[in-house]
């Protein structure tokens, strides 16, 4: 895999703050998060079949998932 940025700026981590992600069901946060500037390219973390989303007002805002061999979806 490999990062989807550029700059390789992590803003939280997997597992990260519990007490915010119980309200959602998750034992912390679900996920990676990274940092980027608006118009920075963002690529995908490996190849995969893209399947573009709409907003989620939920969490995720704008986002689109990936669906990797081996039954793994990136976000």
């Amino acid at each position: 895999m490999q990062y989807p940025v550029s700059s390789r700026i992590i803003t939280q981590t997997f597992g990260e703050n519990p007490a915010v992600y119980a309200q959602f069901g998750f034992p912390g946060h679900n996920g990676v998060d990274f940092a980027g500037n608006l118009g920075d390219p963002i690529f995908a973390a490996e190849a995969g079949v893209l399947y573009i989303q709409k907003l989620d007002p939920q969490g995720y805002g704008l986002y689109c998932t990936i669906a990797h061999s081996g039954n793994m979806i990136s976000y």
